[in-house]
């Protein structure tokens, strides 16, 4: 580790991945920021550093925030803490209780050796109950009832710190569907990939076409975290929904990207789940 500096630190887990190397890359200039995860970063930036650590074990943790700690420093200014499990097929998986949610537990049972003035937890907007025709979510709104695993892992995770944290102030940040320029969102990207292709499914569209998905830029978020972490001592607990205000019902994305990608009207048909089931 280097020599101490004057800069606040900023301590960072998932930094590996998109949003992780977003937030080291935009915050290494303001702050000392160490990032922590399983694999190292694809390539250094200057004022930050790495640290291998991975979640599902006691004493990689321990040993981590070790390291941390020879810095001669204590004090963290924010743990942006992003590292999760999350699996398209929407399999089951041991991994959302031992890395997600065992995982923030070995991290916050080693951070009470420290002065955190802030903990971030990146949640997700599918924790809540989709809203009905005309409402809006709010932090407010209710929690969906039979999450499937990703959801139920954040609900865990959410009430976990709330009966963990101690004296740290914690932000909950619950977020949309995050993409940027290279759309790096699986499911935009398997949209629009259907589309170009012309695959007879990018007609249908099984349910009601006119929900819709929230999502947000991943300049907005970053953004947003700057000023979550600007704040501070300001914000103590709180929870926030992070997402674009305004959503693009699942016809009119359809129909836009069909236009945009072939220049032509595109159609989209609703039908029954069931039928979808039994087509695919």
């Amino acid at each position: 580790m280097e020599a101490k500096s004057e800069k606040p630190l900023i301590l960072v887990t998932g930094s590996a991945g998109l949003i992780g190397t977003s937030v080291v890359e935009a915050f290494a200039s303001d702050f000392v920021v160490i990032g922590m995860d399983l694999q190292h970063p694809e390539k250094s930036v200057a004022g930050s550093e790495f640290v291998e650590c991975d979640l599902t074990k006691d004493e990689s943790v321990a040993q981590a925030l070790n390291t941390v700690r020879e810095r001669d420093d204590s004090r963290l200014a924010s743990v942006i803490h992003l590292a999760t499990y999350y699996d398209f097929s929407g399999e089951p998986s041991e991994m959302y209780d031992q890395l997600t949610v065992a995982g923030t537990f070995r991290l916050l049972k080693q951070l009470k050796d420290f002065q955190v003035e802030q903990f971030v937890f990146s949640s997700t907007i599918l924790v809540m109950e989709p809203s009905k025709e005309g409402e809006l979510l709010t932090e407010f709104s209710p929690l969906e009832d039979e999450p499937w695993d990703y959801p139920r892992s954040k609900i865990k995770t959410e009430q976990l710190i709330r009966q963990e944290h101690g004296d740290i102030p914690t932000v909950i940040l619950r977020i949309a569907g995050v993409y940027d320029e290279d759309c790096h969102s699986l499911p935009m990207a398997q949209h629009i990939s259907r589309i170009y292709e012309k695959k007879l499914e990018s007609h249908f569209f099984p349910g009601d076409a006119s929900h819709g998905q929230a999502f947000v830029h991943l300049d907005d978020l970053i953004d947003c975290l700057r000023k979550v972490i600007a704040r501070r001592f300001d914000l103590g607990q709180q929870i926030f929904l992070i997402a674009e205000p305004e959503v693009m019902s699942y016809a009119e994305l359809q129909e836009q990207l069909g236009e945009l990608i072939h220049g032509e009207e595109w159609s989209t048909i609703r039908i029954p789940k069931v039928v979808a089931k039994a087509g695919a």
